[in-house]
């Protein structure tokens, strides 16, 4: 709920934020052309898809895209991103209950499930039961489906404790005088926590960012 929070007071400021960084640019189009290599036309989950900044490409790509996300003011951005496309594609934005994850084992958010799924800019990081989320995902995407998702890189300290079995380790950001927690988790850690649900099928560091290219597979 903090990193809920978080998201709710910098949404207006948030595009800004990325903008500022001239390497998210190239990082966004790594994660693009990943995407697009990966995962044929069909209805994908843009998990934690926050102001919307993937909408135009998935949906002039013609993917079928449902909208996941839990920042009421974020995901209010995204509507709006998205009816000003001048030919706007098919986006369905889940809203309520079903924007919670952690509630998906008992009633889900949408059927027919997804052929893939979409989380984007260290979505995954703001989360810090990843045994949860990767139950949760694994209910919403078809066997063979597949997960690209751009998570922080850890360092050797965050692979020590994550070989030891200990909790991931957090940074705090701050902006504005508003927190968020960021949980680091290491491809020892996603193995773990995704193994009965996922194949491990690539993570890739990128050169000149703090982010990696991680890819799961449904089993």
């Amino acid at each position: 709920m903090r990193n809920i929070f978080f998201y709710d007071q910098i949404a207006q400021d948030y595009d800004a934020i990325m903008e500022e960084e001239r390497s998210n640019g190239l990082v966004r189009q790594k994660v693009i052309r990943k995407f697009l290599e990966t995962v044929a036309p069909g209805r994908v989950l843009d998990f934690g898809g926050g102001t919307g900044s993937d909408l135009g490409w998935l949906t002039d790509h013609y993917y079928h895209v449902i909208f996941c996300e839990p920042s009421v003011k974020m995901k209010d951005l995204a509507i709006r991103r998205h009816q000003r496309k001048s030919l706007p594609g098919h986006v369905e934005f889940l809203s309520g209950p079903a924007v919670d994850f952690t509630g998906w084992n008992r009633d889900l958010p949408f059927y027919p499930p997804a052929d893939a799924i979409l989380a984007n800019f260290a979505v995954i990081n703001c989360i810090e039961d990843i045994d949860t989320l990767f139950r949760s995902l694994s209910l919403v995407v078809r066997p063979g489906g597949s997960l690209i998702a751009l998570l922080l890189r850890p360092n050797w300290r965050h692979t020590l404790r994550s070989m030891a079995g200990l909790a991931p380790g957090t940074l705090e950001v701050r902006y504005k005088g508003y927190e968020q927690t960021v949980y680091v988790h290491t491809p020892v850690a996603v193995r773990r926590a995704s193994g009965d649900y996922f194949d491990f099928s690539g993570w890739r560091s990128l050169h000149g960012s703090v982010f990696s290219i991680l890819h799961l597979t449904r089993k």
